[in-house]
């Protein structure tokens, strides 16, 4: 189950709007602003007999961690340029995001996946950025499901008698300084496993992580980074890998034999 319910997480922002709006905050007047200027650091490259120079190329170097503090200060930049830009609208802004956040159900949810006797989901606890990866049991299922409101579909609060957590992403983001990223996740054939790669933005790359869905306890083994494809074996009792070099190139695959 590849890259299983990815979901956006969007309503922490909507809320702050909405306890704004509430608080009648008057938008600022507007002041001049000046579009910020990212540095130049011309760097020549030649390539089939053609020369030119590209003063922004610094801004690819993600392994350069001076770049990326410089980047980091642009972009902080833009963000209040782009604030100052749009102050007068602020009113409005805070209006239509209002509007909207009142339309949403508190607990945001993507449809259930059922995969054997299980129900799989991901939903967005109230005030929390990031989604947290569920599971139910799909013969408990009707007892809790709203028939006064159909499209509200499982009743959560009654419900997480049945539900058992299995990722929570606003752990996930703490481990990795405040963000997470997932881009593979794979349950193993028997249940009792999930491997899943977070992005490490202070590396660059996707890290390999196992939890042990019975406890919720993360496996010492195996332990990888640059994963960029991953699948189980063995009814679950063995996690196939691929690893990618400096240049996020395919080259090696982790051995079959290597429990978990």
């Amino acid at each position: 189950m590849r890259h299983l319910f990815r979901f956006a997480a969007v309503i922490r922002r909507n809320y702050e709007f909405a306890r704004r709006y509430k608080t009648g905050k008057a938008a600022t007047t507007p002041s001049p602003a000046t579009p910020p200027k990212a540095p130049k650091k011309p760097e020549k490259f030649s390539f089939h007999g053609v020369t030119w120079e590209d003063p922004y190329s610094w801004m690819s170097k993600l392994n350069d961690k001076v770049a990326m503090r410089h980047m980091d200060v642009y972009i902080e930049q833009e963000e209040k340029y782009t604030e100052a830009v749009m102050s007068d609208s602020e009113r409005l802004l805070n209006k239509l995001h209002f509007e909207m956040a009142s339309r949403m159900p508190f607990d945001l949810s993507t449809p259930p996946l059922r995969w054997g006797p299980w129900l799989y989901y991901r939903r967005v606890e109230e005030g929390k950025p990031y989604p947290v990866l569920c599971r139910r049991l799909a013969s408990l299922n009707d007892d809790f499901i709203s028939h006064k409101y159909p499209p509200a579909g499982f009743d959560f609060t009654t419900g997480k008698t049945i539900e058992k957590k299995l990722v929570d992403y606003n752990q996930e983001a703490e481990r990795f300084g405040g963000y997470a990223y997932e881009e593979l996740s794979e349950v193993s054939p028997n249940h009792q496993f999930i491997a899943y790669t977070m992005y490490d933005k202070d590396n660059g790359y996707f890290k390999l992580s196992v939890r042990n869905l019975n406890s919720g306890s993360l496996c010492s083994k195996p332990q990888a980074d640059r994963v960029s494809n991953l699948a189980w074996v063995k009814d679950g009792q063995a996690l196939l890998y691929v690893v990618t070099d400096q240049k996020m190139r395919p080259y090696r695959k982790s051995d079959p034999n290597q429990g978990i």
